[in-house]
C-alpha cells in the first residue's frame, strides 16, 4: 500500500478529525465574526457613552 492508499484508509475510519494544512485553517469565519462583533460593540458603546454625556452634562449658566 503507498502512501496516498494508507492516507485514504485513515479518512475513511471516521474517528479522526479533518487534516489542516496550517494550524487555524478553516477558522476564519469565527475570527472574522469575532473580531466584527467586538468591532460593533465598542462603536455601540461609544454611541451610547455619547448620548449619555450629552443629556447629562450639566448646561453652562451664567
Amino acid at each position: 500500500m503507498d502512501e496516498s492508499g494508507l492516507l485514504m484508509a485513515i479518512a475513511k475510519g471516521g474517528s479522526m478529525q479533518p487534516i489542516f494544512l496550517a494550524y487555524g485553517e478553516g477558522q476564519f469565519a469565527s475570527t472574522a465574526t469575532g473580531v466584527t462583533l467586538g468591532v460593533l460593540a465598542a462603536v455601540l458603546f461609544c454611541v451610547f457613552l455619547v448620548l449619555y454625556a450629552s443629556s447629562t452634562y450639566p448646561a453652562n449658566r451664567p
